[in-house]
């Protein structure tokens, strides 16, 4: 099932957002697929209405867009977000474990 992925206001910032390495392929007409050389990031698929809907690496809902640029700078944005809330989940892990090692 497709989720929406909210996107925090500071990621939103309408600035562009570029990842060095960031590839896009065309896999089946209308349908691109993006990694970032080590994993995938989401897809894009053309709407018969001429739009671009975007999926996150989970197949996420993240939205839909008039420009394809926008639906590649989406789904970046969306995989930039969940990579900063798995690390401070990492951080948090090693501070629970910190905290209840009793060496």
């Amino acid at each position: 099932m497709f989720e929406k992925v909210e996107v925090p206001a500071g990621a939103a910032s309408g600035e562009p957002v570029h990842a060095r390495g960031m590839l896009w392929a065309e896999v089946d007409p209308g349908f691109f697929v993006g990694n970032d050389r080590r994993q995938f990031l989401g897809s894009i698929s053309t709407l018969p209405s001429g739009g671009f809907s975007a999926f996150g690496a989970r197949s996420e809902f993240i939205g839909e867009f008039d420009e394809l640029e926008a639906a590649k700078e989406a789904v970046l944005r969306a995989s930039l977000v969940r990579a900063a809330g798995a690390e401070r989940g990492h951080r948090m892990l090693r501070r629970l474990r910190d905290l209840f090692n009793t060496k």
